[in-house]
């Protein structure tokens, strides 16, 4: 029974890594709404402005904000890339889980059968 308890508990650690990791993957893309955002409301700001210094301000702004997508972005492929590998780690774990499950039940059929043969030679 051991190692069944074991392969469960690998499954359960390997659902909550994607969890976190999709939990990761939503904070990073709201980050990328935001710098959108502020991209838009600065190329709103240059339209309405004719200072020189606040354009090149705004300019910056747009800037770093599009840095901080492509950030983004890039983790968001890292962590694509760990959701995936842990899926398929789950269903790994999974599948040994199933196989043990199964070799459980033949084990107990097994038995069954040795007790019920026991208990006819026991009535002869």
């Amino acid at each position: 029974m051991a190692l069944i308890d074991t392969y469960r508990r690998n499954v359960t650690r390997k659902r909550d890594e994607i969890a976190k990791l999709t939990s990761e993957k939503a904070k990073e893309k709201n980050k990328i709404a935001k710098a959108r955002t502020k991209i838009d409301s600065a190329n709103s700001a240059i339209g309405h402005t004719k200072n020189t210094s606040t354009i090149k301000s705004k300019l910056r702004d747009i800037s770093n904000a599009e840095k901080d997508i492509t950030a983004a972005e890039k983790k968001i492929s890292e962590l694509e890339n760990k959701l995936s590998k842990a899926e398929k780690d789950l269903a790994e774990e999974q599948k040994k889980v199933e196989r043990e499950e199964e070799k459980i039940h033949k084990q107990r059929i097994k038995e069954e059968e040795k007790i019920a043969e026991r208990n006819t030679e026991a009535n002869f």
